[in-house]
């Protein structure tokens, strides 16, 4: 049987529909795609870097992954515009907090 090597972009888009599941560690994601986790480990790390995933640190070895999603503020889902609500508030604080400083 010929086995074809997956592309990185492959890999990386398998990575990502597993993570729309849900927040999963690098040895799930590596054996629900089928690739070793040194492979799987260097593409989140590139994920990250493009701001696709974010990396939740629990304990000292254990490193979960989440989809980064545009629809959130804090982590929170929210509208757009409650969103841009919330970056107008905060502006307004660190103006008055620079301003009494």
């Amino acid at each position: 049987m010929l086995y074809m090597k997956k592309t990185p972009e492959q890999i990386k888009e398998e990575i990502l529909e597993k993570l729309e599941q849900g927040t999963l560690s690098i040895q799930q994601i590596s054996k629900d795609i089928d690739s070793n986790w040194i492979t799987v480990s260097k593409f989140l790390d590139e994920l990250k870097n493009e701001l696709r995933v974010r990396e939740i640190l629990i304990g000292e070895n254990v490193r979960l992954f989440r989809l980064v999603r545009e629809d959130t503020y804090l982590d929170i889902p929210v509208d757009k515009k409650y969103k841009e609500l919330g970056h107008y508030i905060f502006k307004k604080i660190r103006q008055e907090w620079t301003n009494k400083k």
